[in-house]
């Protein structure tokens, strides 16, 4: 099929400047908790990267699982998508951000595992200890478990970097969303287009049976070539945890302060030295 960016969005930012010279490209990475006991897909795991053309650089946005009020939307924004679908979770993280956002691709707990394997694994360098053990992935397996310290590099399977990913044991949502962004830009950094294609069948079958997006077959490519060229150092990473928060619900559903999450995407793709410098948005190579 045919991916548009949104019709009412046909700039990176609602007030961009005509000359910025290099267009970028968003994704909208989506981690579902689909798995056994678990039918439906909430969006456990949100993250818009923004990558520049050219310039190898990238900035990746986290967005709480739990904010309310986003685009209208009552509940809590991981259950968006069963709502409105991928369109609907796009318009409605597109407007949190101030953001166009071309594509979405999501998968499930399961899909998680066989890609990371059929990528051959991805390095991490840990900068906490973790010991827990997360839902499985599938029916019959046991579940993943991970036992590492900080200080030190490893190299993770499938299994183990789901539980990665997932563990929130000893921590919360926010410390987790930043060890997500974490593992997307190391898979970044580590994608060889020549290992993928020695991997291209396992990983073909992967993407096929558990991930759904809307990225058009001719884009992939390109797509994946603008991955790998990615600069850790270029590549700045923020979480739109408390400090962007509005207030909270009596529930304690935190609202978006928008003005002030728009702020700092605005800073962060635009003016990154302005985001480093003012607003303490850091890069990948210092915060992961």
């Amino acid at each position: 099929g045919v991916a548009k960016p949104l019709a009412d969005s046909a700039k990176i930012l609602a007030d961009e400047k005509e000359a910025l010279e290099h267009p970028w490209v968003t994704i909208l990475l989506l981690g579902s908790d689909e798995g056994p006991r678990q039918a439906g897909d909430r969006t456990d795991t949100m993250i818009v990267a923004a990558i520049q053309r050219q310039t190898h650089r990238a900035v990746l946005f986290g967005i709480p699982r739990n904010l309310v009020g986003v685009d209208g939307f009552g509940e809590p924004l991981n259950g968006l998508y069963q709502r409105r679908g991928a369109t609907g979770l796009k318009h409605a993280i597109s407007r949190l951000l101030g953001l166009r956002v071309d594509y979405h691709a999501m998968v499930n707990l399961d899909g998680f595992v066989s890609m990371v394997d059929a990528l051959g694994g991805v390095r991490i360098h840990v900068k906490e200890r973790i010991v827990d053990e997360v839902t499985r992935p599938a029916w019959g397996e046991t579940k993943p478990k991970i036992d590492v310290y900080p200080g030190r590099m490893y190299r993770f399977t499938g299994r183990t970097a789901l539980a990665y990913v997932r563990s929130r044991k000893a921590s919360n949502d926010y410390r987790r969303m930043a060890r997500q962004r974490c593992f997307v830009a190391a898979l970044a950094d580590q994608l060889d287009v020549t290992s993928v294609l020695r991997h291209f069948s396992s990983l073909a079958a992967a993407v096929e049976s558990s991930v759904r997006t809307d990225i058009p077959l001719n884009r992939a490519p390109d797509l994946m070539r603008l991955a790998a060229g990615v600069d850790r150092k270029e590549t700045l990473t923020e979480t739109f945890g408390p400090p962007y928060f509005a207030g909270r619900r009596y529930d304690r559903f935190p609202y978006p302060n928008v003005k002030k999450i728009q702020g700092a995407v605005r800073d962060a793709i635009l003016h990154p030295e302005l985001a480093r410098a003012r607003r303490g948005i850091a890069s990948t190579s210092q915060s992961c």
